[in-house]
This record gives C-alpha cells, structure tokens and sequence, in this order.
C-alpha cells in the first residue's frame, strides 16, 4: 500500500512540475516574443513601387509617410508578409529596410547596437557613430563579422525608427555598397 501510495505521490510531483515548468517557458517565451516584435516590419499592401523616368525607382509607404529612391538597375521586392523587409538587390550589394516601432534616444539605440545579436559570433569589426540624414538624428553602425561578412546599417530616428542596411554581395564591393547605402537614405523622404 505504502509503495502505491509513493508512486503515485512521485507522479502527481512530476506531473504538477511539469506543468510549472511549461507555465514558465511559455511566459518567457510570450515576453521574449513581445520584446522582439517591435522589431517590425512593413505590410505588404502598404508598400507602393514605382519606376520613375531616370530609372530609378521610388519605393513609398503611404501609411508612414515615407519613401526612398532606389537606383536605376536594382531589382526591388515588396515583402511577401508583414515580418519581411523591403529588399533591392544589384550585381554587387543587397540593400534591405524597415521599421523598428520603438522611441529611443541616439545613446540608448547606441548602447543597443554594441551588444552583438550573437553573442558567439566573431566581430572583426564594429564602428558605431552618431550621424545626421537630412537634419534628423541618425546612427550608423558598420559590422564585419567572421561567420556573415560585412554589413552597414543606418537606423534613422523619428516618430519610430526607420532603419536601411546593405551588404555586398561579391568581394571587395563594401565602399561601392557604402556609396549606394548613402544615396538610397539621403532620398529617404518624411512626410509626418
């Protein structure tokens, strides 16, 4: 009787323990998604792609009010869903972009930044400085990392902020695709 008795003890432990266990991983993972998805992106029927007379194409959301100029010859793709970023590709570089729906100040985005997303990766190299795109504050952040390559990242801060990124595609293109990244955000456009 005693041994029934302890078995069936050890299975209700195990049971609620497992329950309390299952309670938690799903509160952390609720809040860790709440934390991520304010890395959000844009929907697709918000986004407007034209081809303007010089070739280059003008990429819109009216929802936001705001808009860039992709250079003639770049391929351009609206996202597929609302976690996908706006992307244009030419021979040499990928450019992407989005919205981080957050309000943070220069330093506290700054201090953001330093903190590797993979905390195992090798970083051969990261610049990070304060910059201004059309008198708005911005910071600009330069990754060379040994498992991904190298990557320069803009993240423009307004009512949210609006961040563009590029990467080359082929060796020794990283100061053509910085040249690219530059002219796609001084066309960035802000009508709010």
């Amino acid at each position: 009787m005693l041994k029934n008795f302890l078995k069936f003890s050890l299975g209700a432990v195990a049971i609620i323990a497992f329950g309390v266990a299952l309670y938690f991983t799903a509160s952390y993972y609720k809040e860790w998604k709440d934390k991520n998805d304010t890395a959000q992106q844009q929907k697709p029927d918000e986004i407007i792609i034209t081809e303007l007379p010089n070739g280059e194409k003008l990429v819109e959301n009216k929802t936001e009010g705001v808009s860039v100029k992709i250079p003639s010859g770049w391929d351009t793709q609206k996202p597929l869903s609302y976690q996908e970023p706006i992307m244009a590709f030419s021979q040499h570089c990928k450019f992407e972009s989005g919205i981080l729906d957050e309000k943070l100040t220069i330093e506290e985005l700054k201090k953001r930044l330093e903190k590797p997303a993979d905390p195992i990766a090798t970083i051969k190299l990261q610049k990070i400085e304060s910059m201004n795109i059309n008198n708005k504050p911005a910071v600009k952040r330069i990754l060379d990392i040994a498992e991904t390559g190298y990557i320069e990242e803009i993240y423009l801060i307004l009512s949210k902020i609006y961040w563009f990124t590029i990467s080359p595609l082929e060796i020794n293109q990283e100061e053509n695709c910085s040249k690219y990244l530059n002219t796609i955000v001084n066309s960035f456009s802000y009508e709010k």
